[in-house]
């Protein structure tokens, strides 16, 4: 499924066609109209609501020391990979992907390890299977090359699923931890299940999960991308349950 991220830039475009239509008709507006437009829009931008949202899908799989209960091996998803561009020259993960193969690699090293496999490929040819530029990282924090499995082709959580569990079945392999953003597990876990693997969520990137600052009730930019992210995997848990995908 391909997704834009449509919540903020249309707050906007609703502030713009109140405008628009005031200047048309040259007649005032009842202050209502424009009231909500501006409360939707601070509200997308606020601190508070991100973190509320952002609770709804994280409090299902909140964070653990430890994954809790046995597998046999460790997966980890790809979220974005950049094209190298000078001054790095060469693909780099983006900060979400590495903070994901992080986890992975830790878990093989302070918890079990087991298999870590890496699942992503690619849509752009400037850019390799994002398998491949997560292997890398997870090599450098100390994980045996031998260990670190490739699926390459997937191009969504569903095909993930997909391809995962027929590569892993073919090594009978049928319990898995799961790594990926704690808001992103729901969504990725009941994908996993579906295909018949026995998923345990190690959820990482929490973010409702810490201490409150007042400078949080601010209205911010990363409050904007949180609840796009929430939309997201609203818009993706839907379309999933359409399918039959989850």
């Amino acid at each position: 499924m391909t997704y834009i991220q449509p919540l903020f830039t249309l707050s906007l475009l609703a502030i713009l066609a109140v405008l628009v239509l005031r200047w048309r008709t040259g007649k005032l507006i009842k202050p209502m109209g424009p009231f909500l437009a501006w409360t939707v829009l601070f509200l997308v931008a606020w601190p508070p609501t991100a973190q509320f949202s952002t609770r709804l899908l994280e409090m299902q799989y909140p964070p653990r020391a430890y994954p809790a209960g046995d597998a046999q091996a460790i997966v980890v998803l790809a979220s974005g990979v950049s094209a190298g561009c000078p001054p790095v020259a060469i693909p780099t993960l983006g900060t979400d992907t590495f903070e994901r193969c992080q986890y992975a690699a830790w878990l093989h090293t302070h918890w079990r390890p087991l298999p870590v496999v890496a699942s992503g490929g690619s849509g752009d040819e400037s850019v390799p299977p994002y398998a491949s530029v997560m292997r890398e990282a997870i090599e450098r924090e100390g994980v045996p090359p031998s260990t670190v499995w490739l699926e390459t082709e997937s191009h969504s959580t569903h095909q993930s699923a997909v391809n995962v569990a027929r590569m892993l079945g073919r090594n009978g392999i049928r319990r898995i931890v799961l790594v990926t953003e704690g808001y992103h597990m729901p969504r990725a876990a009941a994908a996993f299940r579906k295909e018949g693997l026995s998923v345990i969520a190690a959820g990482c990137g929490y973010r409702s999960y810490h201490p409150y600052f007042a400078q949080e009730l601010i209205p911010g930019w990363e409050s904007i991308e949180w609840n796009e992210d929430v939309l997201h995997e609203a818009v993706g848990l839907a379309w999933y349950r359409i399918r039959g995908w989850i």
